[in-house]
């Protein structure tokens, strides 16, 4: 094993948030099995939220299959997407039906999760890095006064 690898114990949780029939447990099926339900049942649920500052939330717009043709389709993915930006989400259109950009999200959403993890790992060596200097420091210093 490479020596600049580290080994990472710890859980990440994927939370999939939607309306009703909005297609959760489709995207959820074809990225793990590769398996889709026309008639699967609609998962049901809500989410008390404490989250974690940093986390990384995607905004997915899934059944793009059933809307492609309506007038306003592209307006309403454009809307999506600045609302989006704004609030600084991920953005996907997808369609689990026809395995369209489920992958992506999935890929993607761990790829940011990589770069959290390495990101706050990095903070917290540089954080002990100047703990270490400033206890060095203070010895120094109260080297040169017991003199």
């Amino acid at each position: 094993m490479s020596s600049n690898l580290r080994k990472y114990d710890m859980i990440v949780k994927f939370v999939v948030l939607g309306g009703f029939a909005a297609g959760k447990s489709s995207l959820v099926l074809i990225f793990v099995n590769n398996d889709f339900r026309e008639n699967k049942e609609p998962t049901i649920g809500e989410l008390q939220r404490q989250a974690n500052p940093n986390i990384i939330i995607a905004l997915v717009g899934n059944k793009i299959d059933l809307v492609q043709d309506f007038e306003d389709y592209e307006e309403v993915m454009e809307e999506a997407m600045h609302y989006a930006l704004e609030a600084g989400l991920l953005f996907f259109e997808t369609s689990a039906k026809e395995r369209v950009g489920v992958q992506d999200v999935f890929v993607e959403m761990v790829k940011r999760c990589v770069d959290e993890i390495k990101q706050q790992d990095a903070i917290k060596q540089q954080t002990a890095i100047k703990q270490q200097d400033a206890i060095k420091q203070q010895d120094a210093t109260q080297t040169v006064y017991s003199k």
